[in-house]
C-alpha cells in the first residue's frame, strides 16, 4: 500500500511540473520574427495610424498592414515618416505576429518597415 502511494504520489507531481513547465514556458517564449518584401499599392491615414494597402509579388496577393508611433521605419539607414512612403515603394516589412488568411491579408504586430527602392516619378 505504501509502494502503491509513493508511485501516486510521483506521477502526480511529476504531472504537475509537466504541466507548470508547458505554461510557464508558453509564457516567456518570444514570437518568431519575419519579414515580406512588398510594393506599396495605396496609403491611408487612419487615428490609429498609417493604413498600407501592398501587394506581394511572390504570393500575386494584397496585405493590409498598419504602422504607428512605435513602428520604425527606415530608408537607407535614416529614420523616415509613414508620409514618406507611396504608392509603387517597395518595401521590407518586419512583423512579429501572424498573416491573417483574408483577403486582403492582414499582417500582424508589424514593428519595422524599411524602404528598399523608391517609385520612379511619373512611372
Amino acid at each position: 500500500m505504501k509502494k502503491a502511494l509513493i508511485i501516486i504520489l510521483a506521477i502526480l507531481i511529476a504531472a504537475a511540473a509537466g504541466v507548470g513547465g508547458f505554461f510557464f514556458g508558453r509564457s516567456t517564449v518570444t514570437p518568431a520574427r519575419a519579414f515580406i518584401f512588398v510594393e506599396i499599392v495605396e496609403t491611408e491615414k487612419w487615428e490609429n495610424g498609417t493604413h498600407f494597402l501592398v501587394y506581394d509579388h511572390e504570393t500575386d496577393g494584397e496585405d493590409i498592414f498598419v504602422t504607428d508611433e512605435n513602428t520604425k521605419i527606415t530608408w537607407r539607414g535614416e529614420d523616415i515618416s509613414a508620409d514618406s512612403l507611396n504608392a509603387g515603394d517597395r518595401v521590407a516589412v518586419f512583423f512579429s505576429g501572424k498573416i491573417l488568411l483574408t483577403y486582403p491579408g492582414r499582417i500582424q504586430d508589424v514593428y519595422a518597415v524599411r524602404l528598399i527602392e523608391k517609385a520612379e516619378e511619373g512611372a
